[in-house]
């Protein structure tokens, strides 16, 4: 128990604007997880494009090199595998898992991601017996999180990809611009965001903003007295017009309309 400080290793790099590493590597497997900043990852004739969030899965042994472009903030993670159970040494023995990658993740995924990578980096500050097994057991947790997430079916990724949408959809809709900004947000492209999003919804991610937030404004008017400009500047419309425009599209009427129509009114 007490080697595994030595078998689980954890930095915070801080990097400058333009610097490049020189080429190496690890005996062990490593985890990049970038904080903060954009740069590039240099491996065996390739490159990967580092961002926000991105977490790149290296396999031991494996010459690499990060260069910046940007100031830039990662956790590196070095993982001995004879410290894991064995079905994670077998899994890691064979492909996709000999080979450089980028992993795909939702914001779901990454909260949980950064959550694991921090509860990592402060066990390995403790000296408490219990907490280097805690810091076994999560190190564990977190590797089995990257390889579920890699090797998913195409189908299930979509689906949680889709759901994830969703909900930061209901509880964004106000501040969502357009179907850009979600496949950043989510790293897939525009195309994509809409195409999984559509299959399960059966509306694109535009359609469900609009939708989700004429439901909203029809609630507003009914439930208080609020002019129908500070509803539709309330639920994400900067325009006057297309707010009216959108609230007709989807009820037939004008907000004004909704409200006489609909309200009921008291004795």
């Amino acid at each position: 128990m007490s080697d595994i400080k030595q078998l689980i290793q954890i930095e915070e790099n801080h990097h400058r604007k333009k610097a490049s590493q020189q080429r190496h590597h690890h005996p062990d497997l490593q985890l990049l997880y970038v904080l903060k900043g954009s740069g590039m990852l240099y491996h065996t004739h390739h490159t990967t494009p580092l961002t926000d969030q991105s977490l790149v899965f290296i396999p031991k042994e494996t010459t690499h090199a990060v260069t910046t472009t940007t100031q830039m903030t990662l956790l590196a993670l070095r993982v001995d595998e004879t410290m894991l159970a064995p079905v994670l040494q077998e899994v890691f023995s064979r492909p996709p898992f000999q080979s450089v990658f980028l992993l795909s993740t939702t914001r779901q995924h990454q909260l949980k991601l950064r959550q694991a990578f921090r509860q990592v980096l402060q066990l390995t500050k403790s000296k408490e017996p219990l907490d280097q097994l805690d810091l076994q057991l999560t190190c564990q947790q977190l590797l089995l999180l990257v390889t579920r997430l890699k090797t998913a079916p195409s189908n299930d990724r979509s689906y949680s990809r889709s759901e994830a949408i969703h909900q930061y959809i209901e509880t964004h809709y106000y501040e969502i611009h357009s179907n850009d900004q979600l496949a950043k947000l989510f790293n897939l492209s525009t195309r994509h965001v809409s195409s999984i999003y559509k299959a399960i919804y059966q509306l694109t991610p535009y359609e469900a903003i609009h939708k989700k937030r004429i439901d909203v404004a029809c609630l507003l008017l009914l439930e208080t007295d609020r002019s129908a400009t500070m509803i539709g500047f309330e639920v994400g419309y900067e325009s006057l017009a297309t707010f009216y425009r959108q609230f007709n599209k989807f009820t037939d009427i004008t907000p004004e309309q909704y409200r006489k129509e609909r309200t009921i009114p008291y004795d």
